[in-house]
């Protein structure tokens, strides 16, 4: 897994161990495709905020005031977001996605696939 995303096994060692902080974005969409998982559920685990995300809050202040109401929405709230976006609640589309299921919820450690 680490030859095909182009990093030391070492490195990968240390992040399957909570040893290093989670790795970059572009890193993160690596290691996504050589889990042929899709890259924003891996970037969730890792509590990652994709660029393209940073750029749109730093344009849109009505975009950045409805992230802050979304973070300050109860869990009924963000359900009904979630259904209106078409999106699953997270722990849900791991379930569904097996390579997933072997990331530790905080996203700080990746496992191989065997």
């Amino acid at each position: 897994m680490a030859a095909a995303a182009g990093i030391d096994f070492t490195y990968l060692s240390k992040l399957e161990h909570g040893k290093d902080p989670a790795p970059s974005e572009d890193l993160i969409e690596r290691l996504a495709r050589v889990l042929d998982v899709p890259p924003e559920h891996l970037l969730a685990a890792a509590g990652k905020v994709p660029v393209r995300v940073r750029q749109r809050i730093d344009q849109s202040p009505r975009f950045a005031l409805l992230l802050k109401r979304l973070a300050e929405s109860d869990e009924a709230m963000l359900d009904r977001h979630y259904r209106l976006a078409g999106v699953q609640p997270f722990g849900l589309a791991l379930q569904k996605t097996p390579q997933l299921a072997k990331i530790k919820p905080m996203g700080q450690t990746l496992r191989r696939r065997r």
